[in-house]
């Protein structure tokens, strides 16, 4: 029954056989990467532009304080924009505080021609 230069395997012992279906046993399963959703920094963007558009247009004084809206809104619900988020923010801010001092100062020259007796307006 068993030829040491032949060795079977007896009857009841099958090698094992694997299925036709394109699968190997001797394949290690792919891995993947994980796949991670880019952050969104649409916000900490709109407050960098609005702060950076405030410098010609700060005047209007919604610009700025849409960059400062903007900015910390951001910087509560987007990490990956905190840079772009501040910046807006400090920017707004200045030029805000600029237009409103220097807004202030005219209107305080005004007055004071407006009140000084013998000035005809």
């Amino acid at each position: 029954m068993s030829n040491p230069s032949n060795p079977q395997l007896p009857n009841s012992q099958h090698p094992v056989q694997y299925q036709q279906n394109g699968y190997s046993p001797y394949n290690a399963p792919i891995a993947y990467q994980p796949v991670y959703a880019a952050q969104s920094t649409g916000l900490s963007a709109t407050a960098l532009v609005l702060g950076l558009v405030s410098i010609f247009f700060g005047f209007t004084f919604l610009v700025p304080l849409g960059a400062l809206i903007f900015g910390i809104l951001a910087l509560k619900r987007e990490p990956a924009g905190k840079g772009m988020a501040i910046t807006g923010i400090v920017i707004g801010g200045l030029f805000m505080l600029f237009w409103v001092l220097f807004g202030g100062a005219i209107l305080a020259v005004i007055l004071a021609v407006m009140s000084t007796p013998g000035v005809s307006g």
